[in-house]
């Protein structure tokens, strides 16, 4: 089976133009149903959008409650501080390591320092300072540890977010 293609010499001048009416309304309706097309579209992705925004809401709502509702549970306080202290303790302790090996002894004036630090904190009680109140009220209803140490970066108070959320902690 050949196919042929023949070219066949057509005089374009000799043939009678598609009348205006005809194209204008073929445009016209393309144009209309494109943007009828492009309106529904853009209204169905905006309510997927909405819809998936509410679902986000309603999720960040229920794990505000969870967490509220986690954090009034006595055990899990001891749970959380034990893996809070180990990041802070090889931090703590990398100093002391490089020093054990040429004198044993180093280790035990470090943890004399830690014993006076922790025995100096008591003397300034953060819970009580009204700068700080606002920021115990959130933890207090249950607002998520990240939340409140973002809100305090926010009021220039980040340098003191471990120490109210370690004295929410400790209760």
């Amino acid at each position: 089976m050949e196919l042929t293609i023949s070219k066949q010499n057509i005089d374009y001048t000799q043939i009678d133009p598609a009348p205006l009416d005809e194209s204008l309304a073929v445009v016209n309706r393309f144009v209309t149903d494109t943007a009828y097309f492009l309106n529904r579209f853009s209204s169905l992705c905006e309510k997927k959008l909405l819809a998936v925004s509410q679902q986000i809401r309603k999720l960040e709502t229920t794990i505000t409650i969870l967490e509220g509702k986690l954090s009034s549970i006595p055990g899990l306080d001891v749970i959380d501080q034990p893996t809070a202290t180990p990041s802070a303790a090889p931090a703590a302790g990398a100093a002391p390591a490089g020093a054990a090996p040429s004198d044993p002894s180093n280790p035990a004036p470090v943890d004399d320092d830690d014993d006076d630090i922790s025995v100096g904190e008591p003397a300034y009680d953060i819970k009580q300072d009204p700068q700080f109140a606002h920021y115990f009220k959130l933890l207090r209803i249950g607002v998520p540890e990240q939340r409140v140490r973002d809100a305090m970066a926010k009021d220039d108070l980040e340098e003191h977010a471990d120490a109210v959320i370690a004295a929410h902690n400790n209760k």
